[in-house]
């Protein structure tokens, strides 16, 4: 099955011109194929990719371009830029996501305009407060670990804590079809006597709400 994607291409700290790159080097080398939307400047778009040796006849189905005439830039609020600057390439990704025309969309760009628009647009979940972000960390076993979350929230209520555990259990059980993924929470040891009242409380609700909950981890 070809995988569809939006790729926000204007954003993050190196341009286009490095994200394209990488793009047009994963296309070749990785053995699934992939069609991607290209959301940005259509012109500066088309520039970079015959700059990285695709040329516009060779397009086919792999390159979509979506061009974008909306800038966001730091002065724009992560809770308006959405509707304000609609045609901004970081707004597209997730608005063709959400059409169903791609299956995921990326974004190298301001993380609170990404999950601003990524909450209004896409929604959340039934009974999820705060959405997280998660990264893959390598261990000792076969499979990488998945964390939550690792630089959205800064300070965490129990049930936010108690909703990344879900998630992440929900994520690996569906994307590495995993039919009972183990969470833990992340403390400063194992034992139920240390960390914080947060911790405590999260502690308690996943043990009840949670089927996959082993308890306390330390880092």
């Amino acid at each position: 099955m070809t995988s569809r994607l939006a790729i926000d291409v204007m954003s993050g700290d190196y341009g286009s011109s490095v994200i394209i790159e990488g793009l047009v080097e994963a296309i070749r080398i990785y053995p699934e194929p992939f069609i991607v939307h290209l959301c940005g400047n259509k012109e500066k778009i088309r520039t970079d990719l015959k700059n990285a040796g695709i040329e516009e006849k060779d397009y086919g189905e792999k390159f979509v371009l979506e061009h974008c005439t909306d800038v966001i830039d730091s002065h724009d609020s992560p809770a308006k830029a959405w509707k304000k600057k609609s045609n901004s390439s970081i707004v597209k990704c997730i608005v063709l996501q959400d059409e169903g025309v791609v299956d995921a969309s990326m974004s190298a760009g301001d993380t609170g305009m990404l999950m601003g628009a990524a909450i209004f647009i896409l929604g959340r979940l039934k009974g999820i407060g705060r959405p997280a972000l998660a990264a893959f960390l390598p261990n000792a076993k076969k499979r990488s670990s998945l964390i939550l979350d690792v630089g959205a929230n800064l300070n965490c209520r129990p049930g936010h804590l108690v909703n990344f555990g879900l998630l992440g259990y929900r994520y690996i059980k569906k994307f590495l079809d995993m039919p009972y993924p183990k969470v833990a929470l992340l403390n400063i040891g194992e034992e139920p006597y240390k960390g914080t009242k947060n911790i405590y409380e999260a502690d308690k609700e996943l043990k009840r709400s949670c089927s996959g909950y082993t308890g306390l981890i330390e880092g």
